[in-house]
């Protein structure tokens, strides 16, 4: 009987440990999750920031009358973007 007892205190420590390590594995994955989220987030929202800056600017400089070869070389925009960007402000 004693032998019982003991393996079920065992046993019972034993799976306490488990769903500790499962909890704080868990948590730690939600942290890292929730850090690369964000990270993607940032990266993305500069990527889109910055194409909308030239895009600003790509307007502009077609209202002043240059060349749509210059404005791609000076704004590093691709004439699919510039294309896309007019159609959709109809300039």
């Amino acid at each position: 009987m004693k032998m019982v007892d003991q393996w079920l205190r065992n046993a019972s420590n034993h799976f306490g440990e488990l769903e500790s390590s499962f909890i704080r594995g868990r948590n730690r994955g939600k942290e890292e999750g929730r850090a690369e989220g964000l990270e993607e987030g940032r990266t993305e929202g500069l990527e889109e920031g910055s194409l909308q800056k030239s895009l600003d600017v790509a307007q502009k400089l077609l209202a002043r009358g240059l060349d749509i070869e210059d404005v791609l070389e000076i704004t590093g925009l691709t004439s699919e973007q510039l294309t896309r960007f007019s159609k959709e402000h109809q300039f």
